[in-house]
């Protein structure tokens, strides 16, 4: 079970959502952290009990490296991806002795993503700041830019046997960008 999908993206970019703290919309914030959380814990609850019946499993969680190196400006990012960051290691210990691995990928710019189209394919996708943020991981990424085949193939590992006594891990495929 791979838990890939978000929340709404725009939502989540809007200024008063990913903005300085004293300027965002704590609701507005709060529904977005709580949309985005459901979003992959639901379907991994949904498919517990078929992975129970099969004797094991995986579950691979991917989400934001905002949830390990949080970002000025991305109280929501920071919030729902650290948290499913945590629950991961709570599942991992929980699911265990149904044989369900779980572990977690967390992404930062990656070619070609929604984010990516926002950033640097429509004018009013992101902010100004937004888009400088992104230029300057760009910048500062010693391996370059992830591409999601790069971020497929973590996954597919974590998803596979090759990883079956991997458990509770977090990764951070940024090409050497964050180092943990």
């Amino acid at each position: 079970m791979v838990a890939n999908a978000g929340g709404n993206d725009d939502e989540a970019r809007r200024p008063d959502v990913r903005g300085p703290f004293g300027d965002i919309d704590l609701a507005r914030v709060c529904a977005v952290v709580a949309e985005n959380t459901a979003a992959k814990l639901l379907p991994v609850q949904s498919a517990l009990p078929f992975m129970r019946e099969r004797g094991g499993g995986a579950v691979v969680f991917v989400t934001s490296e905002g949830g390990r190196v949080p970002t000025p400006t991305q109280t929501a990012v920071a919030t729902f991806a650290g948290g499913l960051i945590s629950a991961s290691k709570v599942l991992s210990k929980e699911l265990a002795r149904d044989g369900i691995r779980v572990n977690c990928v967390c992404v930062t710019v990656v070619r070609d993503s929604p984010s990516w189209k926002a950033a640097f394919e429509r004018a009013d996708g992101v902010s100004e700041r937004h888009r400088k943020q992104y230029e300057k991981i760009i910048a500062s990424s010693p391996l370059g830019v992830a591409s999601p085949e790069d971020i497929g193939q973590v996954v597919a590992f974590l998803a596979s046997d090759e990883s079956r006594y991997l458990t509770g891990a977090t990764v951070s495929p940024t090409g050497g960008l964050t180092i943990h």
